[in-house]
């Protein structure tokens, strides 16, 4: 238990950081990516709490991968304005990823009743955010766009 307390204190830290970073980082060039961030680390921390605290929603498993979610919004805002370009194209391939999940019924937060295939999809869509903002992270396991596609078509 006081693994997970110690490891929620550096999530909390964390996102307290990240929103520094995305505060830093608004410029009407990249908003629409520092909105995407903004909702990210929300989906992430504040509202996946949903009344019963984001750390029962996430899950023990996966809150240790949250640390590095959370560094990864935060290296993705520091890098923004350098290439911009490449941020949105970027971007637009995780969006492409959200509308996927979407349209096979899966919503963020998850509920806690959520099909084990949206469960896997709604994960490596993070993964997938580590891999294309934050490579020097490293994902807990391959992720790609057809990766998604294929745990949507498992079930």
């Amino acid at each position: 238990i006081y693994g997970t307390i110690a490891l929620t204190a550096r999530v909390l830290e964390g996102a307290r950081q990240v929103r520094k970073a995305i505060e830093a980082a608004k410029s009407l060039q990249v908003l629409s990516q520092v909105s995407d961030a903004a909702t990210q680390l929300d989906l992430l921390v504040w509202a996946a709490a949903g009344g019963d605290g984001f750390v029962s929603r996430t899950g023990t498993a996966r809150l240790e991968r949250l640390p590095v979610y959370l560094e990864a919004i935060r290296h993705r805002m520091s890098q923004l304005t350098a290439q911009p370009g490449r941020d949105r194209a970027w971007q637009n391939e995780v969006d492409r990823a959200l509308g996927l999940f979407a349209d096979a019924g899966g919503v963020i937060p998850l509920p806690a009743d959520a099909p084990p295939h949206l469960v896997r999809a709604r994960w490596l869509i993070e993964e997938l955010r580590v891999s294309l903002f934050a490579q020097h992270l490293r994902t807990a396991e391959p992720a790609s766009l057809a990766r998604i596609q294929k745990s949507l078509a498992e079930h």
